[in-house]
């Protein structure tokens, strides 16, 4: 029995080891991967179950071996009790059987002694021999007992053996999945590699991509320009092929004419011939015939048909290469004509001769070749050869109105302002109905920033010239100038009646009526600008201004985005962004528009404050402390730069300072209207102070 057990016991253990080692093996193999775990749980819950039913049994056991050596123990001790009262009942046997050296007759107690003995015996050995039947039936119901726990053992040890094979192809398939994995370790590496070259890649594309984004800016502003110098090329044609029309239709009535004069030259040819056979000497014919030229070139000049007049002209100063005082007229009509052509150079130098030779009683004459010769010299932007002609006309005529305009506009060109006013005063005092003396006089008034002067003198050329455009306009800027937007408005409303057209006029007027919060009609003259002109970035940035005024800052936005695409730059767009987003609630990006402006105008105050009013909206307390700072630094000192000041201090757990600007408030602005708030904000600061304490 004690061997039986102690097999079992042996056995179970083996049993358990075995699972367990499989168990550890298989945990070892699967190398603890996320993948594998899930392939054991389902084994390894079996296994849990084949161990603690094993425990089970094996509880069951070690109750039934005790059981067992309990009653071992017992039949022992009854064994050797009963083998110790045979040995005695033998003794007393051997004494009560009558021998040959005992006497005859006992005594009766000893008889009487000894019958109670066997009696007792007896008891006994019947109390012993159903002990031992009881035990028997015990130890039958624990041999079936151990027989029904021995086919279990074995059905457990095949289910063990099974799942040992199986755990066995599970560490196959794992070792398998181990190589798998080695490989796919390796293919990421190569797929790690892989990604960071797409990576650089990907941020050289992003590079690539913002470079492209820039040139395509760029290419839209060369578009832009193009198109515009396209209309401008166009404009040109249309006038060129006006003015082709206009030349082939004057050719071809050259031509007819030419005709007619062939026909007459041949018969001036014959009249030539009957000359000679007159006449005899050729010097006589050849006057006669330049005579006859400067008299042809006479008639077409006096009826404006310079083209003929100058060939005739040229004709009659080829045939005598001696310059004479008749020629000087020639000459300054030829000059008259090439100045007309806008052949400057040739004009300067048929003004020139004609100077030379001119009598003094051609007085007239000379004065007009003066003059010319100093615009030839404008022309050909010689300002101060041109200035110093003209003063020989006023020389000649001090009186001279055109002469005095030109005088005072070369002397401002040259920066001789002092003399250019007292040139064209000089010039107003002898004209005074003079539009021109009176326009140029203003206009310099106008440059040197004297409004009030120019203002009088606009007005004054106006009141000879009432629809003039430059001057109607020019007085509208004068008074933008001055801040009189409505009279500023009434002018360049006279002007665009004129010229409706007109880009810069388009501008400054609906400028001025945005001044004047007319944002519906400054809307309209700005878009009407930007239909002639959608390259001109400025009527974009103005435009911002009055959908700005109509609060549709989503509008403003736009428009100031397509204007620094145009090329507008600077810190007045940043600062225009910014107030539309902050409008918007993008706090962001409004103080990222207003850190960008400050760059251009750092030490600008309304700037700063709107910068500070972002960050103290977008939470960002510390900076907005900075910024009230600053501000209180530049002059800013009203309770209200303390109480946001404070305020930031507070956003900020800044309890100390905050607590010192706000009892400063009620020092210093006694009577403050938000008195009560910053004693709110006192207290408040008392209760932190408490808790911060306990805490």
């Amino acid at each position: 029995m004690k061997v039986l057990s102690r097999f079992l016991s042996v056995f179970i253990l083996m049993g358990i080891l075995l699972v367990f080692g499989s168990y550890t093996s298989f945990g070892q193999g699967a190398g603890g991967g996320g993948y594998y775990q899930k392939v054991q749980s389902k084994e390894q819950r079996e296994i849990n179950e084949l161990k603690t039913r094993l425990d089970k049994n094996q509880k069951k056991l070690d109750e039934v071996l005790s059981q067992l050596k309990l009653l071992s123990q017992l039949v022992n001790k009854q064994n050797d009790t009963i083998t110790q009262q045979k040995e005695e009942l033998d003794k007393l046997k051997n004494k009560s059987q009558p021998t040959t050296t005992l006497k005859p007759a006992l005594r009766n107690d000893e008889i009487m002694k000894l019958k109670r003995e066997i009696y007792l015996l007896k008891q006994e050995n019947e109390s012993l021999k159903k002990a031992k039947s009881t035990n028997t039936a015990a130890s039958g119901a624990l041999s079936t007992e151990i027989s029904r726990l021995k086919k279990e053992n074995d059905s457990l040890k095949k289910t063990m053996a099974l799942k040992d094979t199986e755990l066995k192809k599970s560490g196959a398939d794992i070792l398998k999945l181990k190589k798998d994995l080695g490989n796919t370790g390796k293919t990421k590496l190569l797929w790690d590699k892989e990604k960071k070259r797409l990576d650089s890649e990907n941020l050289k594309l992003k590079q690539d991509l913002s470079l492209l984004s820039k040139e395509k800016v760029k290419r839209d502003q060369e578009t832009s320009k193009l198109k515009a110098e396209n209309l401008k090329f166009k404009n040109e044609l249309t006038v060129l092929t006006k003015e082709k029309d206009t030349l082939t239709k004057a050719s071809k009535k050259i031509s007819g004419e030419l005709l007619t004069l062939t026909v007459k030259n041949t018969s001036q040819s014959k009249e030539l011939s009957s000359l000679k056979a007159k006449y005899g000497s050729p010097e006589a014919i050849r006057r006669l015939t330049r005579d006859q030229d400067i008299i042809r070139g006479n008639h077409y000049f006096e009826q404006k048909d310079y083209n003929k007049a100058r060939a005739f002209y040229e004709l009659s100063v080829t045939h005598d290469k001696k310059k004479e005082a008749g020629d000087a007229v020639i000459y300054y009509r030829l000059g008259y004509i090439a100045l007309l052509k806008e052949e400057y150079e040739a004009a300067r130098g048929y003004f020139q001769i004609s100077l030379l030779h001119l009598p003094a009683s051609e007085a007239k004459t000379r004065l007009k070749a003066q003059y010319n010769l100093g615009m030839c010299y404008k022309k050909l932007k010689k300002p101060s050869l041109a200035l110093k002609e003209f003063m020989k006309v006023l020389s000649l005529d001090p009186k001279h109105d055109k002469a005095i305009i030109q005088v005072g506009e070369l002397q401002y060109s040259l920066n001789q302002f002092s003399s250019s006013v007292s040139t064209l005063e000089r010039g107003v005092g002898a004209h005074p109905k003079n539009f021109y003396l009176l326009f140029n006089l203003a206009r310099v008034y106008h440059q040197q920033k004297k409004y009030d002067r120019a203002v009088k003198e606009y007005k004054a050329a106006l009141s000879v010239s009432p629809t003039d455009f430059e001057a109607l306009y020019n007085l509208g800027l004068a008074m933008n100038e001055q801040k009189k937007w409505s009279e500023a408005i009434n002018y360049f409303s006279q002007a665009y009646r004129n010229q409706p057209k007109h880009e810069l006029l388009l501008l400054e007027y609906g400028r001025a009526l945005q001044m004047v919060k007319k944002a519906d009609e400054s809307i309209k003259i700005l878009e009407e600008g930007i239909k002639l002109s959608p390259g001109k970035g400025e009527f974009y940035v103005v435009l911002s201004n009055g959908y700005y005024e109509k609060k549709r800052f989503e509008e403003v936005l736009k428009h100031l985005n397509t204007a620094s695409q145009l090329g507008e730059k600077g810190h007045d767009i940043f600062r225009k962004m910014g107030d539309a987003e902050f409008q918007l609630k993008k706090y962001d990006q409004a103080a990222l528009r207003y850190t960008w402006a400050l760059k251009g105008e750092p030490d600008s105050v309304s700037l700063r404050e709107n910068l500070t009013k972002t960050y103290f909206k977008m939470g960002n307390f510390r900076l907005a402390a900075k910024g009230y700072l600053w501000l209180i630094s530049k002059g800013k000192k009203d309770a209200i730069y303390f109480q946001r000041l404070g305020e930031s201090y507070l956003g900020d757990k800044n309890y100390k300072k905050a607590d010192k600007v706000f009892r400063h408030i009620i020092w210093r602005f006694k009577d403050y209207k938000d008195k009560k708030k910053i004693k709110g904000y006192l207290k408040f600061i008392k209760l932190e102070k408490r808790k911060a304490k306990y805490r």
